[in-house]
């Protein structure tokens, strides 16, 4: 999701797509849902992962929107 913000800033709007649609699919295939409560051991970088993926899907796909 790193990747794909920056990939964003730096105006390289496909490549920052591709990082986002891959950083959601590993987090939404190999990571335990926030909903479910018991995240595990690695609790702090599994919150951190879902923040992430928020915080990017919200800067890449707001600059999809017309009039953004």
């Amino acid at each position: 999701m790193v990747l794909a913000m920056a990939q964003f800033r730096s105006h390289r709007q496909e490549q920052a797509q591709a990082a986002l649609a891959l950083g959601a699919l590993i987090v939404e295939t190999k990571l335990p849902k926030l909903e479910r409560g018991h995240l595990g051991p690695g609790w702090t970088e599994c919150v951190m992962a879902h923040a992430l993926l928020k915080e990017a899907k919200t800067l890449i796909e707001s600059a999809d929107k017309p009039g953004q």
